[in-house]
C-alpha cells in the first residue's frame, strides 16, 4: 500500500467514528433546562395518560386536555403550560 491509499483509509475511518448528536441535544437552550422543564417539552405521552385516552363522544379533545391537567398535552396543543394559559385566560376572559 502506498501513502495515498493509507491516507484515504484514515479519512474514511475518521468519518465513520464521528457520531452526530441529535440536533435537539446539541442546542444550548435545551441543555440548560432543568429536569422539570425538559420533561414538559418531551412530546411523548406518559403511560397513565394512555390508559385514559378513550373518551366519551360528548367530551371534545379540547375539554379533555383542559381537564387532564397534563402540561405536556397543553404545551403540544398550544405551546403554553397550564400556569401561563391560566394567566392569559384571566387577562382575556370577558365578564
Amino acid at each position: 500500500m502506498d501513502a495515498s491509499t493509507l491516507a484515504i483509509l484514515a479519512i474514511i475511518l475518521r468519518r465513520r467514528r464521528k457520531r452526530r448528536a441529535h440536533s435537539r441535544y446539541a442546542k444550548r437552550y435545551y441543555l440548560n433546562l432543568d429536569d422539570d422543564r425538559r420533561r414538559k417539552r418531551d412530546r411523548r405521552i406518559p403511560i397513565p395518560i394512555l390508559r385514559i385516552a378513550l373518551v366519551e363522544p360528548k367530551m371534545s379533545a379540547w375539554r379533555r386536555i383542559l381537564s387532564s391537567g397534563n402540561d405536556q398535552s397543553l404545551i403540544t396543543t398550544t405551546g403554553l403550560d397550564f400556569s401561563v394559559f391560566g394567566e392569559l385566560k384571566g387577562r382575556f376572559v370577558w365578564g
